[in-house]
């Protein structure tokens, strides 16, 4: 996890503290306000909280917090919208699962042919499970590296220099401590990118059991 955190933070702080320059100097206070409160607000609650398993309601805060940031950077360029059942808000789910996986969607998903994204973040009810689905209508993914991801998600590998993202997320969310789940990806060139995120339904007592 600190491994992770330390794999986002460099460049993601990097590219949002020169955005709040450029709104600075363009004029736009307001928006530059707004993004250093969500920057404030995102930081506190990534080096604050190191509790592995937490509240599906609080990974999506942390998440919206992360996607108004991304707004104010890109601005006409991104949008995005997000539908959860009330019901499943309480489940639990690995932090810092989604935001990894989010941020390729909207940095490799723009593109000349693809100038502007929108960004679906779906969670539901499977079998037992929760099913979460990050969907991007953006340049898509060839196949050859649809197929690198995709051995990188089956042998449950993490490489630092490539994928390191997805094949973390990958590696904690398949473990039997953090639900049984799995990562599945579907792509086509210039046809968007739909990655599936299914693992057991976890509550609080899971936590507390699994901590004993």
């Amino acid at each position: 996890l600190q491994a992770l955190q330390a794999q986002i933070n460099p460049h993601f702080l990097y590219n949002t503290l020169a955005s709040i320059r450029f709104q600075m100097e363009m004029g736009m206070e307001d928006k530059a306000g707004q993004s250093l409160m969500a920057l404030v607000k995102l930081l506190r609650r990534t080096f604050s909280d190191y509790r592995k398993l937490i509240p599906i309601r609080e990974e999506l805060q942390a998440l919206e917090t992360y996607l108004v940031l991304m707004e104010n950077r890109y601005q006409d360029t991104f949008e995005w919208k997000i539908d959860v059942d009330e019901e499943i808000m309480e489940c639990l789910i690995p932090r810092i699962s989604i935001q990894p996986l989010v941020e390729n969607s909207i940095l490799h998903g723009l593109s000349q042919r693809t100038p502007r994204i929108h960004l679906h973040i779906a969670a539901a009810y499977g079998e037992d499970t929760v099913i979460i689905t990050i969907e991007d209508n953006g340049v898509g993914i060839s196949e050859k590296q649809l197929a690198e991801l995709r051995h990188t998600l089956d042998s449950k590998a993490v490489n630092y220099e490539k994928h390191f993202g997805i094949g973390n997320v990958n590696k904690r969310i398949s473990s039997p401590h953090f639900g049984n789940g799995h990562i599945s990806i579907e792509s086509r060139l210039y046809h968007g990118t739909v990655i599936t995120i299914e693992f057991d339904q976890m509550e609080e007592d899971y936590e507390e059991s699994n901590d004993c």
